[in-house]
């Protein structure tokens, strides 16, 4: 950290407690230097996150980016007031200086994580309920929500993942759940009087595979590969209710061949309000929205 940063925000003792915000913003606005890096790009476009740690004068805020990073240190006594503005799908957090605006984006997961570092240090800020943030600013946000994440809805029926991406899904997901099975019997002692069947073996792998992968992150090792994931029918996060209805109805005598209709889905998609779509294709809609 170089002397001038030192000099606006202290300097720490390096056993300190280390309170830290990491990775759950997104930068939009106010500091020179993240503009000229991004140049106009989402932090995530280059591999960049966003960390605030607390100094004993101020905030240093970096722009990081595996061992490397972009700092600027912000002293408290630059800032006149910080603002939590909270949208139905979104919120921002705002940091109001005498020169400028700073402005940060976050998904409402993420809302309680950055309050509790705000309020950690409560006595340097003055915090306010903001209740409005520029146009332009709720644009750039949305259109990152849009490209990046399941907060907002979406028209999902134009960005659907394509029969055949669908198709190696299955297969490659069928082939790890077919090895594992295989490596269970190949390898498994005698510890049982009368073996497992095969099947119930199956069945096992499916619903822990599928309830395991698409509930904690909406994708599988087959949708990995074709950059595709799990959604909602409106675009938004499948929650674990719907994950583990379409993991049921995997099990219907058949589904498999639910595929060979017209539809782009199957019963597992129909039946659980769920749909599978194309990374790409969500990306491309984005930028045009």
């Amino acid at each position: 950290m170089n002397k001038e940063i030192t000099s606006e925000i202290g300097k720490k003792w390096f056993l300190a407690d280390d309170n830290t915000i990491a990775a759950k913003l997104i930068y939009l606005k106010g500091i020179d230097k993240f503009d000229a890096e991004l140049n106009d790009k989402y932090q995530n476009e280059l591999g960049y996150v966003i960390h605030l740690t607390q100094y004993p004068k101020g905030i240093l805020i970096k722009l990081a980016k595996n061992f490397s990073a972009i700092s600027f240190g912000l002293g408290y006594d630059k800032i006149s007031v910080t603002k939590l503005l909270s949208m139905t799908d979104y919120s921002y957090l705002i940091i109001k200086t005498n020169d400028n605006d700073l402005i940060f984006g976050m998904e409402n997961d993420n809302v309680s994580d950055i309050k509790d570092f705000i309020m950690s240090i409560k006595q340097e800020l003055k915090i306010e309920t903001s209740s409005k943030v520029d146009l332009d600013v709720d644009e750039k946000f949305r259109k990152y929500l849009l490209k990046y994440t399941d907060v907002l809805k979406i028209d999902t029926s134009n960005i659907a993942s394509p029969k055949w991406k669908r198709f190696v899904n299955f297969l490659i997901d069928y082939i790890i759940i077919s090895f594992v099975s295989f490596l269970i019997g190949f390898s498994s002692p005698e510890t049982f009087s009368k073996p497992i069947s095969p099947y119930i073996v199956s069945i096992i792998l499916i619903l822990l595979y599928y309830l395991f992968f698409e509930g904690a992150f909406r994708t599988t090792i087959g949708k990995i590969l074709t950059n595709s994931r799990v959604v909602s029918i409106d675009g938004t996060r499948a929650d674990g209710t719907r994950i583990f209805e379409r993991t049921l109805s995997r099990l219907i005598p058949f589904e498999p061949f639910s595929f060979l209709s017209k539809d782009k889905s199957g019963w597992h998609d129909n039946l659980s309000k769920t749909v599978v779509i194309d990374n790409d294709k969500r990306k491309t809609v984005a930028n045009n929205v």
